[in-house]
């Protein structure tokens, strides 16, 4: 009874509010009113406060309702981690579920690029939240895994890929557990903090330290492993603080050492055995509600299931369509190309005989100048000759003058051919625009098919993602359910023995 009266009040003390914003200084001065963050400090009502003189800085919290089931309200103060994550080597805590542990980096699920922990730089990750129980189960151990009831594997870490977690250990060789199910932490090392960093504690439960922070009005940024030029929006702000920083687990073994015998008591008992505190009949009274909770949900996620499945009929239907066009319009591109290709390669042959002809003109203009060459020198020899070589003089130069003769008419055939050659280029290139042209058109219309199909190929495949993830959330709705029935069925037959009456189990 007095386990039970303190966890009560220790509770009763979680859920009260802060009223306003509050900005306490490092000389104990304390201010309160709307927060809002300036580039040089921190502006609290009508008052700025440097960032070097600042201690603690707490944003406005909603009032939060008490839990509706029992059992979660009265083990609350039990959690010293209240989701799970990863801890870094210098006490920062990122909230969200670990999906794989490679020998360089920790993933971690639904984080920005700029949240980057190494696994070297990694102390703990919790697979659950974590209760001062749990916590204080991993002082003064070596790298290992804390299962589920207590027991602690010891072993050098080898990844965590699907869902499980492995270690090799001297005595038992390697061996995988199940994450969240079998694993509930790895513990690599305690952290090492430095105590005049800054605290920064965010809505979704993540705990930052930090060597230093920049403000600015939208926000807190941070430049530090793990986080890497990271903005903290003043709307997911919850604390700053500065210096008298510690780790979570840190803090836990201080809280559970510095309590008292009785609050001590209630820390470390074990989530599990609280429940065991609670009267049978509340237990079911609990759990009754709960259970058909569970059933509820359990036929929404088989609906979305249903819709989820009519979806991706209809996007392989529609994806099947995209494909074939883009098949019709890839094979009316690739005609189109080789007609622009074909056209192409024709005017280079063209263009190829005009450069062949104005070769040939070249010759000739060389001939016609060596042949006239020779006949102004027949024509001097004749001019010279004697009378007894005479005929024979006139003889080469008549045959001097019919070769300039007969090279000039080559070359004027030359010259013919050239401009028809010409003509013809000129006449071809007009048909070789509108082909490529045609080809444009065709790439544009193809690669609209293709991005068309693309889109639905990649629309399918998030439907068959969103498929696999709403058939999971229904078998493991259905185990909750069956869980909670079983867990129903038992206290009921514990209660039949100690009274004849109890409610009859939901159907």
């Amino acid at each position: 009874m007095k386990q039970f009266t303190a966890i009560a009040a220790i509770w009763l003390v979680t859920v009260l509010s802060v009223l306003a914003d509050t900005v306490v200084t490092q000389d104990g001065q304390r201010h309160e009113g709307a927060l809002t963050l300036q580039a040089d400090g921190i502006q609290i009502g009508t008052t700025l406060v440097p960032l070097k003189d600042l201690r603690e800085a707490t944003r406005e919290l909603k009032e939060t309702a008490a839990p509706q089931d029992e059992l979660t309200r009265l083990t609350a103060d039990l959690m010293a981690v209240g989701q799970p994550g990863a801890l870094s080597w210098n006490g920062t805590l990122v909230a969200g579920r670990v999906t794989a542990i490679d020998d360089t980096k920790v993933s971690l699920e639904n984080q920005p690029p700029q949240v980057f922990l190494s696994t070297g730089n990694t102390a703990a990750v919790f697979f659950t939240a974590m209760s001062y129980h749990q916590l204080d189960a991993l002082r003064s151990r070596n790298a290992g895994v804390l299962l589920k009831g207590g027991d602690f594997f010891e072993g050098r870490l080898l990844g965590l890929k699907d869902g499980r977690v492995e270690l090799e250990s001297i005595l038992f060789g390697r061996k995988s557990f199940a994450v969240g199910a079998e694993a509930e932490a790895l513990w690599i090392r305690p952290p090492k903090v430095d105590p005049t960093a800054y605290t920064v504690h965010t809505r979704n439960g993540s705990v930052i330290l930090a060597e230093s922070v920049a403000l600015t009005p939208d926000g807190v940024e941070i430049n530090q492993p793990p986080l890497r030029q990271h903005r903290i929006p003043l709307a997911d702000l919850v604390q700053l603080r500065r210096g008298n920083a510690a780790d979570v687990v840190t803090l836990a073994w201080n809280r559970i050492d510095q309590a008292k015998p009785e609050e001590k008591t209630v820390l470390l008992a074990s989530v599990a055995n609280v429940g065991r505190m609670l009267e049978l009949r509340a237990q079911v009274a609990r759990q009754e509600p709960a259970l058909k909770l569970a059933q509820a949900k359990m036929e929404l996620v088989d609906k979305k299931r249903g819709d989820i499945r009519a979806a991706n009929d209809a996007a392989r239907g529609e994806y099947d369509q995209l494909r074939q066009v883009w098949t019709q319009r890839n094979g009316d591109y690739l005609r189109v190309k080789s007609v622009a290709r074909t056209k192409a390669n024709q005017l280079r042959q063209k263009q190829a005989a005009v450069r062949r002809v104005r070769a040939e003109m070249d010759r000739w203009r060389r001939q016609v100048k060596q042949e006239t060459t020779r006949l102004e020198d027949a024509a001097k020899a004749l001019a010279d000759a004697a009378e007894n070589q005479g005929n024979a003089a006139k003889g080469r130069h008549d045959a001097a003058r019919r070769q300039v003769d007969q090279s000039k008419r080559q070359l004027q055939r030359s010259e013919q051919r050239l401009a028809e050659e010409q003509k013809k280029v000129e006449a071809f290139q007009k048909t070789i625009q509108p082909a490529k042209d045609q080809e444009r058109a065709a790439k544009e219309v193809v690669d609209a098919a293709y991005r068309a199909k693309e889109a639905a190929q990649d629309k399918q495949r998030k439907g068959l993602d969103a498929w696999r993830v709403a058939n999971k959330e229904y078998f493991d709705q259905l185990t909750v359910r069956n869980r909670l029935q079983a867990e129903y069925n038992k206290a009921v037959q514990e209660l039949e023995q100690i009274q004849p009456a109890v409610p009859e189990p939901p159907r």
